[in-house]
């Protein structure tokens, strides 16, 4: 049921999703054209390079690179850019940031592209600091119009309470989402709604995935009915995590996961019922997804089916997570300094402030290669000699 489910989402024309999904920023966004007649001596790279360095904060790396991808005739527009950005109370640090993602910022008109963006962001509630941390993480904004940014901005309002939650929001907000507020946004809302999903789990999809909600509304409301009969909750929050996923994840990449997880001896009930705690966990990467059951299965002899039942697992990274702490872990094992009774679950999903206190910081002077184990520069010797998976409980230390 599982895979007939999954594959009927994939006979809708995968074109569009791939079209509305893929990631359509860029480092460098070109706010207006930059026209250079026959006739102008362009300035030379080391005037560019040196401008960006000493009067945008740049490093000598970034202006180079920067350099590639804008000229500077003189330095009176991209000194008026400045001065604009400073008389709106932009602090410089964002500055350098906008310019550093955005060169071309600098051969922008202040006072006919810039300032009206500016101004009008300024009476919406959204100024300063706020706005410039806005501008330096996607400066592409500049590029959409007033009566587009409008719609989206009243859509914001609607799942937010105030203009600090909208400047986060906007992060996660690029051309192509802010252009299809009104277009593909509002009526995949509606579909959401129609199926009975809160509009707190909506605001969810808004505020942290607004990318899904620019899908063909066609398509977006055949993932919605496909999840529903798989038998999610429309009231929980894993129903909204597996229309995402069902979206973001194409068919190549599905089947690849698929294989990947059977080549384990993992079964499609065993895969869907995983899916239903934890849909995320299909987002991450099919080499990824290699790499933890190797370092679980085969290092520390876990069994998959195991493994499936803890699909937060999966969004946790093998290199950084889970394998420099089962090493501390080991160590202290071997110097009788914990209790067998604990659940290493708990242990890789602790929040790293905790598990440092209470792993590393705590026993480092009495044992410190558990330092060195947590830096990655000591190996496994073997599986470890506790519960895995068991019932989560308080980590109990001698």
């Amino acid at each position: 049921m599982f895979r007939h489910l999954a594959l009927k989402l994939f006979q809708i024309s995968s074109a569009q999703t791939s079209s509305s999904l893929s990631n359509t920023g860029t480092r460098y966004v070109r706010l207006v054209p930059h026209f250079s007649s026959s006739s102008a001596q362009p300035s030379s790279p080391s005037f560019t390079v040196s401008y960006l360095v000493n009067s945008c904060g740049l490093s000598l790396e970034s202006a180079l690179s920067a350099s590639k991808l804008v000229q500077l005739e003189s330095s009176d527009r991209p000194d008026a850019v400045l001065s604009l950005f400073e008389n709106y109370g932009f602090p410089k640090d964002l500055v350098a940031k906008l310019v550093d993602k955005c060169p071309t910022v600098l051969n922008s008109d202040p006072q006919k592209t810039l300032k009206p963006k500016i101004e009008f962001f300024n009476r919406e509630g959204i100024s300063g600091a706020d706005l410039a941390k806005v501008l330096a993480y996607r400066p592409a904004i500049f590029r959409s119009s007033i009566k587009k940014i409008m719609p989206c901005l009243n859509l914001l309002r609607c799942f937010t309470r105030s203009s600090q939650e909208i400047c986060s929001t906007l992060k996660y907000f690029n051309v192509v989402i802010i252009s299809n507020a009104e277009k593909l946004l509002l009526p995949n809302i509606s579909v959401l709604r129609s199926h009975g999903v809160p509009e707190h789990r909506v605001a969810k999809l808004v505020t942290a995935y607004p990318r899904v909600l620019t899908v063909n509304t066609s398509r977006f409301a055949e993932a919605v009915k496909i999840v529903s009969e798989m038998g999610f909750n429309p009231e929980l929050a894993v129903f909204v995590l597996a229309v995402r996923t069902m979206l973001v994840v194409s068919k190549s990449k599905w089947e690849a996961k698929m294989k990947t997880f059977k080549s384990f001896g993992l079964s499609e009930d065993e895969i869907f019922a995983a899916f239903k705690r934890q849909p995320m966990f299909l987002v991450a990467s099919e080499r990824k997804l290699r790499r933890l059951l190797d370092l679980l299965v085969n290092k520390l002899a876990i069994s998959p089916s195991v493994l499936l039942r803890k699909p937060n697992l999966f969004l946790l990274s093998p290199e950084k997570t889970i394998l420099p702490r089962a090493l501390v872990i080991q160590i202290l094992l071997s110097k009788n300094l914990l209790s067998e009774d604990l659940c290493m679950f708990s242990v890789w999903v602790a929040p790293q402030s905790k598990f440092l206190e209470k792993y590393v910081v705590k026993y480092q002077e009495e044992v410190p290669e558990v330092l060195m184990a947590y830096q990655g520069k000591l190996g496994l010797s073997g599986p470890l000699p506790i519960q895995i998976l068991a019932q989560p409980r308080r980590l109990k230390s001698h």
